[in-house]
């Protein structure tokens, strides 16, 4: 935990002045995610793919600790043209792979790509459309022992977030956990 926490923290010095506090403020829930993906995936040298990531630290520190980073965001959300060229600079610092488009609307069904890790952190409840075309997709493209993870805000649990881990055929994990932020 201590060697995620630091790349969070130095990491954040990199970031825009416009994000930087959000950054600070929510840093627990990310390495809480981050320790969640490298826990249960428990493979160095991973490959990740963030859907809806926008300009979430959690796909570079997953670089810093050595795995293959992929982003897919279509950054049309407000105030992301403010900071769009210097975090994809930073993206680009660390070798983050980003994709710009919709993957409802692109069809980016990644080729042959293969995962150890499809994460989606407060994306889900900006889609307009169902996941579960994309979710079947993604899963078959989980390596062995790969996970599927997300987590949603709840409106009904102001301080809870819903996380859920699918790992491999039948095996199913949710959790409502409290939001480490609050």
């Amino acid at each position: 935990m201590k060697k995620i926490k630091t790349a969070l923290a130095e990491l954040i010095e990199k970031y825009p002045a416009e994000l930087k506090q959000y950054m600070i403020n929510n840093e627990n829930r990310f390495i809480y995610q981050i320790e969640t993906v490298l826990s249960t995936v428990n493979r160095e040298n991973g490959t990740s793919l963030d859907i809806g990531a926008g300009f979430s630290p959690c796909s570079i520190v997953l670089a810093q600790m050595g795995w293959t980073a992929i982003i897919i965001d279509d950054y049309r959300d407000p105030g992301h043209d403010k900071v769009h060229q210097h975090m994809m600079s930073l993206f680009d610092e660390y070798s983050v792979k980003v994709i710009s488009g919709n993957i409802f609307e692109d069809d980016m069904l990644f080729g042959s790509d293969e995962f150890d890790c499809v994460m989606t952190f407060d994306s889900m409840e900006h889609w307009h459309q169902s996941p579960k075309i994309i979710f079947k997709e993604l899963t078959s493209r989980l390596n062995k022992g790969g996970i599927l993870y997300w987590c949603t805000q709840l409106r009904q649990h102001k301080k809870k977030i819903n996380c859920t881990i699918w790992k491999g055929e039948m095996e199913y994990h949710e959790r409502l956990v409290r939001n480490p932020n609050l």
